[in-house]
């Protein structure tokens, strides 16, 4: 189903959609918009929230520590 963003304003990602988030997150960068990231798993609460702001600054918070180094292909 489609929704405008004003009437759902967020997306869920599904597992097989990485690319999508990438290109999502990018635009989200480029253009300077407001977002929210909140990974989960099914079943799982979000133990880490990423807040992106369009005055170019991100805050990441998480429970416990998180590694946030690029893993290698």
């Amino acid at each position: 189903m489609r929704l405008s963003l004003q009437v759902a304003p967020g997306h869920w990602f599904a597992q097989g959609e990485k690319a999508d988030l990438i290109e999502f997150l990018t635009m989200v960068l480029e253009f300077a918009w407001d977002a929210y990231v909140l990974p989960v798993r099914a079943g799982d609460d979000p133990k880490v929230r990423v807040q992106i702001s369009h005055d170019e600054w991100l805050d990441v918070q998480s429970e416990s520590a998180v590694d946030l180094t690029i893993p290698s292909p």
